[in-house]
């Protein structure tokens, strides 16, 4: 036996009957024999679970979820789990976690929801891939969710008709496919997510007039189909740069004090490679300093911190 093997198995031992968290991550090839080591023999102790599958080839992925369908029926004690099995894992399923009486937050970001089941009697947040628009009307039937992360793997398979369900419990969803908004009414929803994609205005300004929510945050990456004007309610702008003249719309809508009128924070997140936004950023400060006071927050992936010096140099 290996010497962090057998220390593994005396922490284990010591932990006596007390709740565990475990994190496991995988990165090339899985360990002969049982891939997951001893954990599965005290899962009815897990309270915490997270994998990173995310660098095994896909064989490597089967036998991973397969040693932990052991498991099932027997996680009563289980209020999180995040597991990434990769691209290579993308269509994979599990039924792990079909029966898990306390499971409230569960992170299957790349695994396909429909082939995927979960115990959704207490979950509040969840993160998961649909390749059919009816898997929407199944989250949103969840009794208590709260939070949704929903990837979109194309191409989606349509439903055959209509779908339009209203949750009237979720505070926060995020999408990359605008698609989804179609579907869907939300009047509590507090923070809206949409990156990875273009958004459809049509759809969006649709959505924010049908849900009539009062939506406190907006996080994009996108410009494209985004009108701010029809989000007036909004306290709180993320925006993402990370492709180029993609936000720059965004910035410019800023310049009209009338747009977002209770705006009080603008987050940015900004490459290196965007120096050029700095004079526009200063600029959108600048004018809406004039009517209101709007704290920034820059987040520069920037060593050599150009654009904080460019901001500084600007006033």
């Amino acid at each position: 036996m290996s010497v962090r093997r057998s220390i593994q198995k005396q922490s284990l031992r010591r932990s006596g009957s007390h709740p565990l968290s475990i994190a496991l991550t995988f990165k090339r090839t899985l360990p002969k024999g049982q891939p997951a080591g001893h954990f599965p023999q005290y899962c009815a102790r897990w309270r915490f679970m997270k994998i990173d599958a995310s660098g095994l080839p896909s064989r490597d992925v089967d036998a991973l979820l397969q040693q932990l369908s052991v498991v099932s029926r027997k996680l009563s004690l289980l209020e999180e789990v995040c597991i990434d099995v990769g691209t290579n894992g993308l269509l994979r399923s599990t039924d792990t976690f079909a029966v898990a009486d306390s499971l409230r937050r569960v992170d299957l970001r790349r695994s396909v929801l429909f082939q995927t089941p979960i115990d959704e009697r207490r979950l509040t947040h969840l993160s998961a891939t649909l390749t059919h628009l009816s898997d929407v009307e199944h989250i949103m039937s969840f009794p208590s969710i709260t939070e949704c992360h929903i990837s979109v793997y194309r191409p989606i398979f349509q439903s055959s008709s209509p779908i339009r369900v209203t949750n009237e419990r979720n505070i926060w969803f995020s999408t990359n496919d605008t698609q989804i908004l179609d579907t869907v009414t939300l009047p509590t929803l507090q923070t809206l997510r949409i990156a990875g994609c273009r958004a459809e205005s049509d759809v969006l300004t649709a959505f924010i007039l049908r849900s009539a929510c009062k939506l406190q945050s907006f996080v994009t990456d996108t410009s494209s189909g985004v009108r701010l004007d029809d989000l007036s309610s909004v306290k709180k702008l993320t925006v993402h740069v990370n492709r180029e003249n993609i936000v720059f719309s965004l910035f410019h809508q800023l310049m009209c004090p009338r747009t977002l009128p209770r705006l009080c924070e603008l987050a940015i997140t900004i490459s290196p490679n965007f120096v050029m936004y700095a004079k526009t950023v200063v600029d959108v400060l600048r004018k809406r300093m004039e009517t209101q006071a709007v704290s920034l927050m820059l987040m520069c992936a920037d060593h050599d911190s150009r654009i904080i010096k460019q901001l500084k140099h600007m006033g």
